[in-house]
């Protein structure tokens, strides 16, 4: 089958019109001791609040385990005037991944990943104050710089190429500073008024293991989005999907070239490199990389996760042959029904999804889509591929070792000498007219009425 580029709207692909709904909150109180038990309603879609048990009322920071994710409420930050925005570039998320404290003046640090950046919660117990800090982009031990990681130059190698590209030209990776400079303005210090633990990696994969339809069947019609929670969890629990075994085939954009003011990748989205890197950990899982055809690929890179087995790593193939793309609209009824079909969409949502765009599935497309995807292979797609046992506990964090590090837990030791190279480039970040590269990429989209 002849196949091309695929998509003509730089839009997300399914959750478009999602409307969370509005966090709970719980402000940190002062001198009273707390003991906080999960609601019913906690346990099905919300969460749990951290409270100190010390009479001192802070924050206690040591009840957090690697793998929360911390949802934080921000001194100064008014959530009314970005309501606007989408979730992810409106609510503050900490990934935990690392708690630690000073004996001399019991100052308890949590470090987590935050907007693809490494921060740290400081609790001080002088001033009952937690702040948060971005951590020096200097320290390799905890700098998520996944150029100069070892796996991602064996497993990705055109992303360790293009990532490699944007360190030199300074694009990457972004400081923390950066980041966190709209929480910052004249006041040097972030502190953070309440906290909230959204979910956790471990029980997320239980919850995609048990109920996988928010993260497999795709968007049903009329559908608006009430759980936060899962909203801010897609990306994460389409490939924990692929883990459990109930989705055989996953797109993740590792680079979206279209993102403006070098602002979030999707790989930045909660725990999604963690569940990243979990994958290409799992020997019955294959990697293909999917870049634009006939474009660089800092204009657009996705990787296909599939099972290790046919007729999936057939499909995977096909998908990269026309440089399907995570976060890009298929341009054609055909190519929407054929992506979905993939993917393991519902039928029903597809059609939902195709009527969206302004086409329709006639009878000639889906008969065509069946007999194309029935060429590849005579092996029936049979979904779990699968099972697996959720209650193991254990993640890719290895002691001593974040999981975005390579395994040992040591830097390359090609960063040091890369590291000493760019001193003194850092500051001139050079801007890319996102009009332009979403327009570039528009124009490679095929118009194949199919």
């Amino acid at each position: 089958m002849s196949a091309s580029a695929v998509a003509r709207r730089c839009v997300p692909t399914l959750r478009e019109n999602r409307k969370p709904k509005t966090w709970k909150s719980h402000r940190l109180t002062r001198g009273v001791r707390h003991v906080v038990v999960p609601r019913a309603s906690d346990t099905d879609g919300g969460m749990d609040t951290y409270f100190n048990t010390n009479t001192d009322g802070g924050f206690d920071i040591g009840d957090v385990k690697d793998g929360d994710l911390l949802r934080l409420c921000i001194v100064g930050v008014n959530d009314d005037d970005n309501q606007n925005l989408p979730l992810l570039d409106r609510e503050w998320f900490v990934e935990a991944i690392e708690y630690s404290k000073v004996m001399s003046d019991n100052e308890e640090t949590m470090t987590g990943l935050c907007r693809g950046v490494t921060v740290q919660l400081v609790y001080n117990p002088v001033d009952k104050t937690t702040e948060l800090i971005g951590v020096d982009a200097s320290d390799d031990s905890q700098n998520i710089n996944l150029a100069n990681r070892q796996w991602v130059r064996t497993k990705f190698p055109e992303w360790q190429a293009l990532l490699s590209g944007q360190e030199l030209s300074g694009e990457y990776p972004r400081s923390a500073e950066e980041v966190l400079s709209p929480l910052t303005g004249s006041d040097t210090k972030i502190i953070i008024q309440n906290i909230e633990k959204v979910t956790d990696y471990h029980t997320l994969k239980k919850d995609v293991y048990a109920d996988p339809s928010y993260w497999c069947d795709g968007t049903p019609a009329n559908f608006t989005e009430s759980d936060p929670k899962k909203q801010a969890t897609l990306n994460a629990g389409e490939i924990l999907a692929l883990i459990v075994g109930q989705r055989s085939v996953v797109l993740t954009q590792l680079w979206a070239g279209w993102v403006e003011n070098r602002g979030q990748q999707p790989i930045d989205a909660p725990f999604a490199l963690r569940a990243l890197r979990e994958a290409i950990d799992d020997g019955d899982i294959s990697v293909t990389p999917a870049p634009i055809p006939g474009m660089p690929a800092d204009k657009g890179l996705t990787a296909i996760l599939t099972a290790s087995a046919s007729p999936w790593m057939e499909r995977a193939v096909l998908l990269q042959s026309f440089g399907a793309q995570a976060a890009l609209v298929a341009g054609s009824p055909y190519y929407q029904t054929l992506v979905g079909k993939i993917l393991g969409y519902k039928d029903a949502n597809i059609d939902v999804h195709v009527k969206s765009k302004g086409g329709r599935i006639t009878p000639a497309i889906a008969n065509e889509v069946t007999k194309d995807l029935a060429a590849l292979s005579t092996v029936e797609a049979e979904i779990p591929w699968r099972d697996v046992d959720v209650s193991d506990t254990r993640t890719h964090t290895q002691p001593s070792s974040f999981f975005f590090l390579d395994s040992d837990g040591n830097h390359d030791s090609k960063s040091d000498s890369k590291k000493q190279a760019q001193k003194g480039r850092r500051g001139k970040k050079k801007k890319r007219s996102t009009a332009s590269s979403v327009a570039d990429v528009e124009s490679m989209f095929g118009k194949k009425g199919r």
